[in-house]
């Protein structure tokens, strides 16, 4: 009875290690483009769970890349987004799916992109550290600051200081405040969860950013209320 199952524990065991090498092993380009939405595709695809990458991931009006990720014992996933050289963005993911964490820190801007160019300019640093449950985020805490960033499109814009951190309270926002003394003070609040968001706050008359947000009806000639929705 005892090297019976001596016999079903040692099966047991090695189907176990079969299986994990045939996950950890399974082509990224077989399952990853399963899991994305109808309109994200990847480009570039290449590697498998363990380690791979890609090129960037495209969305209707934008992207983002390059991207690279390695599984690490025990069991948390490292993710790096943005050029090696230019101080990629990291994020570090341990405990999913019931109890996990986030660790992502800031960088180089030029990762996110609009069609055909890079999107910003410039550098966030710090960290933000989410924790939750499933796909649910229920902690957050730490913020990422920059200054003299830029927008690039449609045209360069300064953009001055920015402060931005993640709200998780009722559902996950991206929260943002962007200034430029004697230009403009700009409030995001961005949904993580279907990216639809608002900007709200004050464009002095005369300023830089002031034509572009009259252009999109954000902002009314003459005055300095900013109010819109994307």
């Amino acid at each position: 009875m005892i090297r019976w199952l001596a016999r079903l524990a040692f099966t047991l065991f090695t189907v176990l290690i079969f299986v994990s090498g045939c996950l950890l092993y399974w082509p990224a380009a077989d399952w990853l483009p399963r899991l994305l939405p109808p309109q994200v595709t990847s480009i570039g695809l290449q590697g498998s769970l363990r380690a791979g990458g890609m090129q960037r991931l495209d969305w209707p009006g934008g992207g983002a890349g390059p991207w690279q990720w390695r599984l690490q014992w025990p069991g948390a996933l490292q993710v790096t987004v943005g050029e090696s050289e230019a101080a990629p963005w990291g994020l570090i993911l341990s405990g999913w799916p019931w109890q996990w964490q986030a660790d992502l820190a800031g960088g180089d801007l030029r990762w996110l992109q609009a069609p055909g160019s890079a999107l910003l300019a410039g550098r966030l640093v710090g960290d933000v550290r989410l924790g939750g449950s499933w796909r649910r985020c229920q902690t957050a805490s730490g913020s990422w600051q920059g200054a003299g960033l830029q927008a690039l499109v449609p045209r360069r814009l300064s953009l001055g200081e920015a402060r931005l951190q993640v709200d998780c309270h009722t559902a996950p926002w991206l929260q943002g405040v962007f200034e430029r003394t004697g230009q403009h003070r700009l409030e995001l609040r961005l949904s993580l969860a279907n990216w639809r968001g608002q900007v709200r706050g004050t464009a002095q008359p005369g300023s830089e950013i002031a034509p572009m947000l009259q252009g999109i009806g954000w902002l009314k000639a003459g005055q300095s209320e900013v109010s819109g929705r994307f």
